[in-house]
């Protein structure tokens, strides 16, 4: 076999998502943003913005001036994130990958996740879940507290423009900076220099977080038990 299950894993989730990510952006800006780009160069643009979205945090175009629908799709390839094994932030791509392939597997009423003629074992099944559950629940968390906390209103009067953006969309921009933060991409609408001191201590927390992993952070915080040499009986629960 030329390469093993997680590098083609990798590969195909990656090539997905960037090509993915490119038509949609170029779908959502095209006239918006790219309104005054050729159709090369937004092409192009949308291209790069996809790829920097999930790793290294670099622009082409005003992040603020996008609309709502591609901040929210920046926001899913910042959550998914990079690779396993690079430096970038996320809950890295074989962990969706995982995910999407658990409930296809559900759909067509499989009792393992299968993909290319190997099955997938149950505890990275289960580790996938925790891992989306947790980050999920940290930006979450953390954009009620970004919330909470608001702007500095001395720093919002010495900038208008940016106020008259984030007016439009303000929990998308909480949301925004949240999931930039925690996928530690470094994108920003704008508002990141207005945040008041409660909301700037919020956003390095979920960077810390981010950078370690929240599982990892979780196992390193949780006290190790012994194994038990007993298991209770099952009982079935109505779920959905």
């Amino acid at each position: 076999m030329l390469f093993r299950l997680h590098s083609r894993l990798v590969l195909i989730t990656s090539a997905v998502l960037v090509a993915s990510g490119a038509l949609l952006i170029y779908l959502f800006e095209r006239s918006n943003c790219f309104l005054t780009y050729s159709g090369g160069e937004a092409a192009l643009a949308s291209l790069f913005q996809s790829v920097s979205a999930r790793t290294a945090g670099f622009n082409t175009a005003d992040i603020g001036s996008m609309s709502l629908p591609t901040l929210c799709l920046i926001m899913v390839l910042m959550f998914i994130g990079a690779s396993p094994g690079s430096t970038g932030g996320g809950i890295k791509t074989t962990t969706f990958a995982i995910f999407v392939l658990l409930i296809v597997n559900r759909l067509r009423n499989r009792a393992d996740v299968e993909l290319m003629r190997r099955r997938i074992p149950q505890h990275l099944i289960e580790t996938t879940l925790i891992i989306i559950l947790v980050a999920a629940a940290l930006v979450v968390l953390c954009t009620l507290l970004l919330s909470l906390f608001g702007l500095d209103p001395q720093a919002l009067q010495q900038h208008p423009e940016v106020m008259r953006k984030f007016a439009t969309k303000p929990l998308a921009c909480f949301a925004f900076e949240v999931v930039s933060a925690f996928a530690t991409v470094g994108y920003s609408t704008g508002i990141t220099p207005l945040l008041s001191t409660g909301a700037k201590i919020v956003l390095s927390i979920c960077m810390l977080v981010g950078r370690i992993g929240p599982f990892t952070m979780l196992l390193a915080l949780s006290k190790q038990r012994p194994k038990t040499r007993y298991s209770y009986p099952s009982e079935g629960i109505i779920v959905g």
